[in-house]
């Protein structure tokens, strides 16, 4: 299991299972030049921006500034540098494809189990926590 501790945009590999992340919830807004992450499911070619937890919450990345945008209330955490289907820079975390209800989407990973997270943003902090379910 992993934990992220997101301070500003240093990412420290601790393990993830009972833990939040500092990040940032007032990154700035989006400039010129920033865009959102896509992601393509190998299976079908499709492509989306769209990544879930496993409660179907959704979020998006923006790059390259490194900014996860909470769909559900639209407030933005630095320290998420997209790089291939890689969430971070220590590749702790990477978007894997499943199906859910018949569709293809998109899911927030452990690298290294392949679990998906629960994610979670209260007070302003974004917590990530381990979950047993596979994509």
């Amino acid at each position: 299991m992993w934990k992220v501790c997101l301070c500003g945009l240093a990412v420290a590999g601790l393990s993830c299972g009972s833990g939040s992340s500092g990040s940032s919830p007032t990154a700035p807004g989006p400039t010129q030049g920033q865009t959102l992450a896509t992601f393509t499911d190998p299976t079908n070619g499709q492509a989306t921006s769209d990544v879930r937890d496993v409660d179907e919450q959704v979020m998006r990345f923006e790059t390259p500034s490194g900014v996860l945008i909470w769909a559900a209330d639209g407030s933005r955490h630095t320290g998420w540098l997209v790089s291939g289907d890689f969430l971070d820079s220590a590749r702790q975390f990477q978007v894997r494809f499943g199906s859910r209800s018949g569709q293809r989407r998109a899911y927030f990973t452990e690298s290294v189990s392949g679990t998906i997270c629960n994610l979670e943003v209260s007070g302003g902090q974004l917590r990530i926590s381990a979950t047993s379910e596979r994509p």
